[in-house]
């Protein structure tokens, strides 16, 4: 059976991921949202693994507690396990934001083009 785009066994490693319930966000450093965790027949989440830099809401919206710093961290792992039993590992990566202070004079500059 030919895989994704006649690459064979792409098919069955996708769908093996799905069985893991793999997730992934994204976000920029300085920040603490993170994102949401979509499983409708949940009636709650709970952080099994990494509650001491995140919190999750009972509609699964995920949150660092403090803001990632891209320059102490790039990434975090936690598991969330929702009411249903269902497991998830969530892989949160955070990007650098450019921290360049720009300058700024209160005084004018003049230029002096006589000589």
């Amino acid at each position: 059976m030919p895989g994704i785009n006649g690459l064979p066994g792409v098919r069955t490693m996708v769908r093996s991921l799905s069985l893991l319930n793999l997730l992934q966000f994204t976000v920029a450093e300085n920040q603490t949202a993170v994102g949401t965790i979509n499983e409708p027949a949940a009636t709650g989440f709970t952080i099994t693994a990494g509650q001491t830099i995140f919190n999750i809401s009972a509609y699964g919206v995920i949150t660092f507690k403090v803001a990632p710093d891209y320059e102490v961290q790039s990434y975090y792992i936690l598991t969330v396990t929702s009411s249903k039993g269902k497991k998830y590992k969530v892989t949160v990566n955070v990007t650098d934001v450019s921290s360049s202070m720009a300058y700024t004079n209160s005084t004018p500059y003049t230029y002096n083009t006589t000589y």
